[in-house]
């Protein structure tokens, strides 16, 4: 289902728009909208992925392989 939104743009933008027939402007505002929904998305991954870069900087990394000999150790 959608939902319908309204925005505001100048006169003079909505004129030009009414002189480029050919183009589907609320197929390029939706494109828009999703482009930058992506973005933010990205972005707020990016902080996430920082913040969990920087909360374990102080720890030892252990390679898979380690860990497979640890557990082999184990028994």
């Amino acid at each position: 289902m959608s939902n319908i939104i309204a925005v505001r743009i100048p006169k003079e933008t909505k004129k030009m728009m009414g002189q480029i027939k050919h183009v589907d402007w609320p197929e390029v505002i939706r494109k828009a909208i999703e482009k930058k929904i992506r973005e933010e998305k990205r972005r707020k991954a990016r902080l996430i992925e920082d913040s969990l870069r920087k909360s374990s900087s102080g720890t030892r990394r252990i390679s898979l392989s380690e860990i497979v000999i640890q557990e082999r150790e184990r028994g």
